[in-house]
């Protein structure tokens, strides 16, 4: 079922969406709201190799949102595509032993997030580990037509 649209607010998110079963059982993307109700989605995604794309995504009406981790305020979706875009599709040297994936994909964006100044986060492990509890805590919930569910970070600063 789609999440109530009181739950969001004009803000960056990191989004899992039960589809796709890549990382963790989830797709992991980057998500920005916008008062209008426009939602801009942030990601790698396989076709048929990996490769990054921007694209509305409607997150309210989503049966596929499994939760949604508030990261940051919004911004532009031209700001954010900037840092992101350029982000290689392999799995980064300090991980070497896990093969790319998503989740891979959406933890150096969180990084190049912080470097490009459009949001705080002391630990993007710490964010990961996070992400994927809530997501466990929904996940049979959402798999019976249960709703998504929205959180603010602990592990970000949601002041940028």
């Amino acid at each position: 079922m789609p999440i109530p649209s009181s739950a969001i607010a004009p803000s960056m998110y990191i989004v899992l969406t039960s589809h796709g079963f890549l990382a963790n059982g989830y797709h992991w993307l980057i998500l920005t709201t916008y008062m209008d109700g426009t939602c801009i989605a942030f990601h790698a995604t396989q076709d048929p190799g990996w490769c990054y794309q921007q694209k509305e995504w409607q997150m309210i009406t989503s049966m596929t949102l499994v939760v949604a981790i508030l990261i940051s305020k919004a911004h532009l979706s031209t700001s954010i595509d900037q840092i992101l875009q350029d982000i290689p599709m392999e799995t980064p040297a300090a991980e070497v032993s896990v093969t790319f994936s998503c989740c891979i994909w959406v933890k150096e964006a969180a990084c190049h997030l912080v470097t490009g100044h459009l949001m705080t986060c002391n630990d993007v492990n710490t964010l990961e580990g996070e992400v994927i509890a809530a997501a466990n805590q929904h996940a049979d919930s959402i798999m019976i037509g249960g709703t998504g569910a929205v959180y603010r970070s602990r592990a970000c600063g949601t002041a940028e």
